[in-house]
């Protein structure tokens, strides 16, 4: 019996020590675990931690360059870090970027960002910026892109309504020869263009102008009067503007060259 004793009193210190250790070891393990872990997480979303190495970008660019969009994604201070990017937060910033009008975004770990980028589509030129198809006004830094397409002008809340009278004015004088190259309403509801050749036509006021192709509308009467007129006036560079609100002719403002 007393030997059973010392074997069991023996065994039991041999559990006792192994499942010290064992429980050391499994401390050990757990706070190796929360370090390593810690460790990687503070590298993770460090400012620089997982930095964006390559861009994608895809889509059609016609009027920016893939340059132009990396330099502008990577000036916000939330583009540093692939891990901690919030994209939707990233997509609404990037859709401000004037010619961007939608674009989403894929992580691809460790270090590549993908942007699929849809480009606005211009319309015509209004007033410091550019008109678009979704009747918005831009104001990118270059509208250079764009020197061949109609200068509008008005309100920014009539934009649509101003392009639509383009489009249909210079459908009509295009018939007769005639192109337009600017046009808009004022403050005082002011209807005018500027032809190809420069000459500026006063159609009259946001009231009395409509578009159809009756015979009788007051627009139309007043575009088809200039047109019988026009080819029988003389010294037309000395035109300043042509005056259309009169239903049976048109006044004619020379400019002054007496001082030249």
């Amino acid at each position: 019996m007393a030997r059973n004793k010392n074997v069991q009193q023996k065994y039991s210190g041999v559990t006792r020590g192994s499942y010290i250790l064992g429980v050391l070891f499994f401390i050990a393990v757990l706070v190796f675990d929360f370090c390593f872990i810690k460790k990687v997480y503070t590298v993770m979303t460090d400012v620089d931690g997982i930095p964006v190495r390559q861009i994608q970008i895809k889509g059609d660019l016609n009027y920016m360059t893939k340059q132009d969009v990396e330099e502008f994604f990577m000036a916000n201070p939330e583009s540093h870090n692939l891990y901690t990017m919030d994209l939707f937060q990233m997509r609404s910033y990037m859709e401000t970027m004037p010619w961007i009008n939608r674009v989403t975004m894929q992580k691809k770990l460790p270090d590549i960002l993908t942007l699929n980028i849809t480009e606005h589509k211009p319309l015509a030129l209004y007033n410091d910026g550019i008109l678009v198809a979704d009747w918005s006004v831009i104001h990118p830094k270059n509208t250079n892109l764009l020197k061949e397409s109609p200068a509008l002008f008005g309100p920014e809340k009539l934009a649509r309504s101003v392009y639509e009278m383009y489009c249909d004015v210079n459908i009509f004088l295009e018939r007769a020869g005639y192109h337009v190259y600017e046009l808009g309403i004022n403050d005082n509801n002011i209807w005018s263009l500027r032809l190809s050749d420069g000459v500026r036509l006063i159609l009259g006021n946001n009231d009395d102008i409509g578009f159809t192709t009756d015979q009788n509308n007051v627009f139309m009467w007043r575009l088809n009067n200039f047109i019988e007129a026009y080819p029988h006036i003389e010294n037309k560079n000395t035109i300043e503007y042509v005056d259309l609100r009169y239903d049976t002719g048109i006044a004619v403002k020379w400019k002054d060259i007496s001082g030249q």
